[in-house]
């Protein structure tokens, strides 16, 4: 689960939805067999309390019940990716669990970080009608620039 910036002291509204996706998506997982735990990302970026704190309280608020592992150091999605790698190395599935066009660059980034880790990538459940509608076009138009500045740059590099 990876975070978005946020002062604290309690998730806001976008790492609350976040824990959400990550919920759900543990479930599915658990339900389909696998042993699951759940790496919350985000070092303290905008406040005083890590992210990874503030998405652990919201993963347990939206009902997970599981192992929660913190990793509280990282400021970016590259090093959200970088950090986590040490905790899921031997995991079968890893799902990124975040707005849909920030965990496919967070996908392009543990791909390219780690191929191994890249090919055990499997689907979150990050869409939910009508869950955060006002909010979707602007993580779109953020996120879909964001992701032509990533395929710029393999294209040049």
């Amino acid at each position: 689960m990876l975070g978005f910036a946020d002062r604290g002291p309690r998730a806001h509204a976008v790492n609350r939805w976040r824990a959400r996706i990550g919920a759900r998506t543990a479930a599915r997982l658990v339900a389909e067999g696998f042993a699951v735990e759940v790496v919350a990302c985000g070092g303290a970026v905008r406040g005083a309390v890590p992210e990874a704190d503030l998405l652990a309280e919201a993963l347990r608020e939206a009902g997970w019940q599981g192992r929660i592992l913190l990793e509280r150091e990282s400021t970016t999605t590259w090093e959200n990716l970088a950090s986590a790698r040490a905790l899921v190395g031997d995991l079968d599935a890893i799902s990124i669990c975040s707005n849909g066009l920030h965990a496919e660059k967070a996908r392009a980034y543990l791909r390219r970080q780690d191929p191994d880790l890249g090919s055990r990538l499997v689907s979150a459940d990050d869409y939910r009608f009508p869950e955060m509608s006002l909010l979707k076009p602007v993580f779109a138009v953020v996120g879909l620039n964001k992701l032509r500045q990533l395929c710029r740059a393999d294209s040049h590099g």
